[in-house]
């Protein structure tokens, strides 16, 4: 069985292409998003010299009374993401065709889940933690992805308990 990739060979390039990418959704979407929603880059194309697959991946972070709503949007125009977690906080979307892979993780801020920023931050703060992270996918990369997201899980949850 063939593996996934998890590094692109030009991770600047990625980045650019998901800075544009993140201004085209947030354009898009953020006039129909209730007022107050945060709209997050977050993820690998967000942290300079992470290693990154080219996806974007944003974190939209709403007020528990505007969760619905949010959710109803992102259901009528995006796609639910059925390997992840989905309850009255929390909702995973994709989209495809939207200039890169897109992942919308839809949270209620303050919730068990809100943890996106804290995970960049920590990267972003920490070379060693972010070269670990590096190392991480280039162990996984070209292995299956059910791995790989374990094995992250595993990591991230280690990197918040800090």
């Amino acid at each position: 069985m063939t593996g996934d990739r998890l590094i692109l060979a030009d991770p600047e390039a990625a980045r650019r292409r998901a800075g544009e990418t993140f201004k085209a959704w947030r354009s898009k979407y953020s006039p129909r998003l209730p007022a107050a929603a945060e709209i997050t880059h977050v993820g690998a194309t967000s942290i300079p010299g992470a290693l990154t697959k080219g996806d974007l991946d944003i974190a939209l972070r709403v007020a528990a009374g505007d969760f619905q709503a949010a959710r109803r949007l992102l259901d009528e125009t995006h796609v639910q993401n059925r390997k992840s977690v989905r309850d009255e906080t929390f909702a995973a979307f994709e989209l495809e065709g939207f200039f890169i892979p897109v992942g919308v993780q839809l949270v209620v801020g303050g919730s068990r889940l809100d943890v996106f920023d804290q995970f960049k931050a920590a990267l972003m703060d920490d070379p060693g933690l972010l070269a670990e992270y590096n190392a991480m996918k280039r162990r996984f990369d070209g292995q299956p992805m059910t791995a790989y997201r374990l094995c992250k899980a595993a990591f991230i949850k280690a990197v918040l308990s800090r």
